[in-house]
């Protein structure tokens, strides 16, 4: 496993997840969008779900999410999802078997650029010929951060209340095991989408829904896959994984991470989460160098990210 990405991605958010799943709860117009235009009957696949946001939208499709953090695949499945733990580059499905996919902000916490070609190579893998991608990076070019560099590491600030022996309250606990996602009321319309408190300022999504959950569909993973036989399998990646550059090997810190001296003060707790930041066209760049089967049919800048949505054709 990469160590950067074990340390600063699966480490960190397994040790957030609950305060992380509790900031995300908003779905993204053009995901919404993108998941509701799918034709009654397809099969969805959420690489990279989290907890579930996506997973409620479009009752009329089926979908199954997968995530690398079995702590927010667990909250997934409690709120009655069908979810896997997982690898983005080694996913436990057929090939050809998805109509569409979703992967959002996730492949910028890969670490090299080999690995992220390896994940949308996978993605094209378990989809069908005439199937539709959605990908969502990070942008380089945000509105609210500034980046010197490409390959950072961004500070999560952990909440008291969601530190380990915290004690939570039932009310706080239960939350996890609600159906749907349930929209908070609307604060000040021009305050920026994902700051909240005790977190970062990510973007995050800007509507909700109330929808119930599709079947369970155990038989699509084409075998049965217990959580434990997934498990093992994302400790089995690829030995030939190239080192890191020295630009992965140090990467820089924001400037505001001096501020967090007064946060632990407070009794915050500071984790730094690995991401390469993407410059314009280098996503759809990466798809046109490296997934031959995979065209490029739109490129937006949405909220802080690169957004690609691509088309798997059928090699002749």
């Amino acid at each position: 496993m990469d160590s950067m990405e074990r340390d600063h991605v699966h480490s960190v958010y397994s040790q957030i997840a609950p305060h992380f799943s509790d900031t995300r709860y908003k779905p993204w117009p053009r995901v919404e969008e993108f998941l509701r235009s799918q034709p009654p009957g397809s099969l969805i696949a959420d690489v990279g779900c989290g907890n579930g946001k996506y997973l409620g939208l479009n009752p009329l499709a089926y979908k199954l999410g997968s995530d690398i953090c079995p702590e927010l695949v667990s909250i997934a499945r409690q709120r009655g999802y069908e979810v896997a733990v997982c690898d983005c580059l080694h996913l436990p499905y057929r090939t050809g078997l998805f109509d569409a996919a979703i992967c959002i902000a996730v492949v910028h916490h890969l670490s090299t650029e080999e690995r992220r070609l390896a994940a949308l190579r996978e993605l094209s893998r378990v989809l069908r010929p005439g199937g539709n991608l959605l990908v969502y990076v990070w942008a380089m070019e945000q509105d609210g951060r500034k980046f010197d560099r490409q390959d950072v590491l961004v500070p999560w600030h952990l909440q008291p209340k969601y530190s380990p022996g915290a004690n939570l309250n039932a009310t706080s606990q239960a939350k996890a095991k609600m159906d749907p996602i349930v929209p908070r009321k609307r604060g000040n319309p021009k305050r920026r989408c994902g700051a909240e408190e005790g977190s970062e300022t990510a973007p995050t999504p800007c509507c909700a829904t109330n929808e119930p959950t599709q079947a369970s569909l155990p038989f699509l993973l084409g075998s049965s896959c217990p959580d434990s036989m997934v498990e093992r399998q994302v400790q089995e990646l690829s030995p030939s994984i190239p080192p890191l550059s020295p630009s992965q090997q140090q990467p820089s810190l924001p400037s505001h991470l001096g501020q967090d001296g007064n946060l632990r003060e407070l009794g915050y707790q500071t984790f730094l989460r690995y991401y390469h930041v993407f410059q314009r066209g280098e996503l759809s760049d990466l798809f046109a160098r490296g997934v031959d089967d995979l065209v490029v049919k739109e490129e937006v800048f949405d909220h802080d990210n690169w957004c690609v949505m691509a088309q798997k054709v059928l090699k002749i």
